[in-house]
């Protein structure tokens, strides 16, 4: 191989990891703003339960019983 067609395919090969990295740093991007999304809704879940637990009376029994 010559070495002008080494640096083509190394050149070629170069922009296509370039490409990929872009792409998997998007998908990084994707799962972190996911990751935040989920964690406030568990933590407004959490709250929600904290607060209805608050609400219940203490010595009542559940109506299973």
């Amino acid at each position: 191989m010559e070495t002008e067609e080494r640096i083509v395919s190394l050149e070629t090969k170069m922009a296509y990891l370039e490409h990929y990295v872009q792409e998997l740093n998007q998908v990084v991007l994707d799962q972190e703003k996911t990751i935040r999304l989920l964690l406030h809704e568990t933590e407004a879940i959490k709250k929600q339960l904290d607060d209805k637990k608050e609400k219940l009376p203490e010595n009542e029994k559940p109506p299973h019983y």
